[in-house]
C-alpha cells in the first residue's frame, strides 16, 4: 500500500523500528530528487535520494548518513544533509573518521538546520523543521505544496480572453500553500501540542512515532516517546486524512503481534485512517492499513490471532470531514 498526498508527495517506503533503524523515503510527482527523513539504514533503493532530513542524533536515526554519501559518490552527486546544529560537529567527526578507513574523501553537504528554519527545494515543495521533545535535542519536519490558484475575478474568463491578460503581464493567480506531510521524528505528546504545532494535526499525512502500544504509559515518558492512548484520548484533535504510525518497539514483533495489540487498543472509528509501518517487523508492504485489515477480520476464520480488546467500545466520532 502506498498513500500519496493532493499536491503529488508519495510516502514511497518506510523502515522504523525503534532503537534499530528509522528512515523514510518520500517522492514526488514534482520533485526530481528524492527526500529521506533520517538515515538509519541506507540500502539501494535510498541512494538515490538528494535530500536528507535528521531529526536528531541518535545512531538509529542517523547511523548510515555515512554510508549514503559514500554509496552516491558512486552514481550521483553529493546529496544534502540538514541536520540540527546540535549534531553537525559530531558528524562532521564521524565523515573524517569514515574517510580515514576508506582512504578517500567522502563527500557530503552538511548543512545546518535550525529548528523553525525551511528550505524551498522548488518552486512547488517546502520544507520546515519545528521544535519536538525528545530524550536529546530534536525537531520534526513538515513539506508545504505551493499551487497556484487563478483569482475568482478571472475564473470565468475564456480562453481569449485569459490569453490577453497574460499576454499584458496581468497575475491573474494567488498561490496557495497547505502541509501537505509531518514527520514528527522521535518525541513526546507534549512536543506536538505545543502553540504553533497546529499544522500536525492538519496535514494531509501524518507520519507519528508511537514506540508503545500497550502497558505502562510512564516507560513512554521516561524515554521520550508516546504511547499509542495518548494518541486515543487526543482523537477528536486530528483533521488528518491519514496518520501512519511508525518507530514502533521491535518488541511487537513479528508484525502479526503488532497488529494484534492494535486491533486491541485502537477504536474502531480510528482505523479507517490509521495505518502503521510494519515492513522492518517482517510485513511484505511499507505501509499497512487498519482499516482494510479490519474489514478482512470480520470474513477471517476464528482462530486467526486476533484479540477482542477492541469489541463493545464506544464508537469514536471521526475528526477528518469525509
Amino acid at each position: 500500500m502506498s498513500i500519496t498526498t493532493s499536491g503529488g508527495l508519495t510516502v514511497k517506503e518506510l523502515w522504523s523500528v525503534a532503537g534499530f533503524a528509522t528512515c523514510i523515503h518520500i517522492s514526488g510527482e514534482k520533485l526530481s530528487e528524492n527526500i529521506l527523513f533520517d538515515c538509519g539504514i541506507c540500502n539501494r533503493s535510498t541512494v538515490p535520494a538528494k535530500h536528507i532530513f535528521i531529526t536528531h542524533g541518535h545512531v538509529d536515526h542517523i547511523g548510515a548518513i555515512v554510508n549514503h554519501a559514500r554509496a552516491r559518490a558512486l552514481s550521483y552527486s553529493p546529496a544534502n544533509y540538514y541536520v540540527p546544529e546540535n549534531c553537525v560537529e559530531s558528524i562532521n567527526s564521524i565523515k573524517e573518521a569514515y574517510q580515514a578507513l576508506d582512504e578517500h574523501e567522502i563527500k557530503m553537504n552538511i548543512i545546518p538546520f535550525q529548528i523553525g528554519e525551511s528550505v524551498k527545494l522548488n518552486n512547488f515543495y517546502e520544507v520546515f523543521s519545528f521544535p519536538t521533545v525528545h530524550r536529546v535535542r530534536s525537531q520534526g519536519y513538515g513539506i508545504k505544496y505551493a499551487r497556484k490558484v487563478m483569482r475568482r475575478e478571472f475564473q470565468n474568463l475564456d480562453k481569449r480572453q485569459i490569453n490577453k491578460l497574460r499576454e499584458e503581464g496581468v497575475n491573474m493567480f494567488d498561490v496557495q500553500e497547505t502541509v501537505d506531510i509531518v514527520y514528527s521524528g522521535d518525541t513526546e505528546i507534549s512536543g506536538l501540542l505545543s502553540p504553533g504545532n497546529e499544522f500536525v494535526f492538519t496535514a494531509e499525512i501524518l507520519l507519528i512515532e508511537v514506540t508503545y502500544l500497550d502497558g505502562d504509559i510512564s516507560k513512554a515518558h521516561q524515554y521520550g516517546h508516546i504511547h499509542l492512548q495518548e494518541l486515543v484520548s487526543i482523537y477528536e484533535r486530528f483533521r488528518n486524512r491519514q496518520i501512519i504510525f511508525v518507530h514502533l518497539s521491535a518488541r511487537y514483533g513479528p508484525h502479526s503481534r503488532a497488529l494484534t495489540v492494535l486491533h486491541q487498543h485502537l477504536p474502531e472509528a480510528m482505523r479507517s485512517y490509521c495505518s502503521v509501518a510494519l515492513f522492518s517487523l517482517g510485513s511484505d508492504e511499507h505501509v499497512t492499513s487498519l482499516e482494510r485489515l479490519a474489514e478482512s477480520i470480520q470474513t477471517s476464520r476464528v482462530g486467526w490471532g486476533w484479540g477482542r480488546g477492541g469489541r463493545g467500545r464506544r464508537p469514536y466520532k471521526r475528526a477528518y470531514p469525509g
